[in-house]
């Protein structure tokens, strides 16, 4: 058999061309849709270099952005954006939070504003601050771990109205949300019971309010009247629980309980009591807060079974109803609904963003659409009314301090 020549390996005949060039086609097709896209409109990273949490003003069109970091008492920006959700450059404002008087703490003692709530009843928003070094941060004589800020007619902080001081608590509350009559900020711990602040008109006593809440404690009970106190200061019965999502239309949160449990609960007339609780045990000891879909009456529970979205029915009062349907999103540190739209999305820590479509019953189908973030961590999401979705990341391209 005679071997090719030099010449016939350095020109092919064209149909030895023409069959690799079939065989590298669907190859490149591959590929090249594997890859992840550029952000469509409709999702923002905000440009705010270490931002950690976002909130949206009810009534206006600002959006608050909570930053990490030894920010010297300036923990707060704000954005203004148009009728299509982009954020308008030279509205961008930067706010004293609060959470430090006099401005400057130690490089030990820095913190993040780790979320943002709006008060449903007066013109005020509530700043929970997470620091890094909690003994440290306890140690400076004038910070708070959670403050109230007056907001003026044009919806932007006006000053500080309230605090809470830290006292001798150990680790900062990881969830705080408000009472819809406004007379209780709700403080959630890390699988401890919820804790109330009293910020409204209440039937407890007013120094209350001022007094710092003791952190959760094993060892032997505190005296009787010391307790009595502690009792006034959370909900009871108790229920153990950390980050949940609140669905003020039903009346119910949505949360992570212990080990591999979520819990729907409501609270009674008062504010104060827990009147329902409902478990739903899931497979993975890591799944995540829980979304909620009032248009489709969907529970969305990420990584509910390894790397698959759970999706369990609810009832028109939002009860927990029948099994739960799986459908695989890969990991999400971070899942959002948007109804109007029948869109939704699932990001991981890292990398690239997934937008599903929703059928007509709230439930995800065909290929996501993947678009590639490229900003760092992801540390918070927040979704307006127009269908804006606005990221919060560690290093957004182009942001600033």
């Amino acid at each position: 058999m005679q071997s090719p020549t030099p010449a016939a390996i350095l020109h092919p005949p064209s149909s030895i061309l023409c069959f690799l060039i079939s065989i590298l086609y669907p190859l490149s097709a591959i590929l090249v849709a594997g890859h992840a896209s550029e952000l469509p409109a409709h999702v923002v990273t905000v440009p705010v270099v270490g931002a950690r949490s976002l909130a949206l003003h009810p009534t206006q069109r600002i959006l608050y952005v909570g930053v990490a970091g030894r920010t010297n008492g300036m923990g707060v920006i704000t954005f203004q954006f148009d009728e299509s959700g982009k954020l308008i450059a030279e509205s961008r404002r930067r706010h004293a939070d609060g959470i430090v008087e006099g401005g400057a703490v130690s490089a030990d003692a820095a913190y993040a504003i780790s979320q943002i709530v709006f008060d449903p009843v007066r013109p005020e928003v509530y700043l929970n601050a997470s620091p890094e070094k909690m003994r440290l941060f306890r140690a400076q004589t004038n910070t708070a771990l959670i403050v109230a800020l007056a907001l003026d007619e044009n919806g932007l902080p006006a000053g500080k109205v309230d605090e809470l001081r830290p006292g001798m608590r150990k680790t900062p509350f990881g969830r705080i949300e408000c009472d819809a009559k406004g007379r209780y900020v709700y403080l959630g711990q890390d699988h401890g019971p919820i804790a109330l602040w009293p910020v409204g008109e209440t039937e407890l006593v007013a120094n209350l309010k001022a007094q710092p809440l003791p952190a959760p404690r094993r060892r032997m009970p505190a005296p009787r009247k010391a307790r009595r106190v502690q009792n006034d200061l959370v909900v009871s019965p108790r229920i153990d629980i950390a980050g949940w999502t609140w669905v003020g239309e039903w009346g119910r949160g949505y949360a992570t309980g212990r080990g591999t449990l979520k819990v729907v609960f409501a609270f009674g007339e008062d504010g104060r009591t827990c009147v329902f609780a409902q478990p739903i045990a899931m497979q993975n000891p890591r799944a995540g807060t829980p979304q909620v879909s009032e248009k489709h009456r969907k529970l969305y529970v990420p990584q509910a079974r390894g790397e698959q979205l759970g999706i369990y029915p609810l009832t028109r009062e939002g009860r927990l109803t029948s099994v739960p349907r799986f459908v695989h999103v890969g990991p999400a540190r971070f899942i959002c609904v948007d109804d109007r739209n029948g869109r939704f999305y699932a990001l991981p820590a890292r990398g690239a963003v997934s937008m599903y479509a929703l059928d007509s019953e709230g439930y995800p189908v065909g290929e996501p659409k993947r678009f590639e973030l490229g900003a760092g961590v992801v540390n918070g999401v927040a979704l307006s009314r127009n269908g804006t979705l606005y990221v919060a990341c560690s290093a957004p391209p182009g942001g600033t301090l």
